[in-house]
């Protein structure tokens, strides 16, 4: 599978902001309840690099405010389907990217 270029959190929500509650998140995404929740299920499943949600937790840390985020831009490009088997190695290649253009 090739690696897919998507946007970084960052161009959405400044780096210094290091979490949101879930209702600011949803606002941010641009996504409903039922759609938060079912990405959520989702991440929590396949467990993607820094995706630290703690479920009954209504703050979403950076980390998985980027998995989130990540995760929308893979289901807009694949579908629902598509996106849950691309995730896990889309993140891991995300971060190497961003780690090798912060060098």
């Amino acid at each position: 599978m090739n690696h897919v270029k998507t946007k970084p959190l960052s161009e959405l929500l400044p780096i210094e902001i290091d979490g949101l509650n879930r209702r600011r998140a949803q606002e941010l995404f641009g996504i409903s309840q039922p759609t938060c929740h079912r990405y959520l299920v989702c991440l929590l499943q396949e467990r993607p690099k820094h995706f630290d949600f703690i479920p009954r937790n209504q703050y979403f840390s950076r980390g998985t405010l980027e998995a989130i985020f990540q995760f929308q831009q893979l289901v807009e490009r694949f579908q629902y389907e598509g996106a849950v088997s691309r995730i896990k190695t889309h993140m891991e290649n995300y971060y190497y990217e961003l780690q090798e253009s912060n060098r």
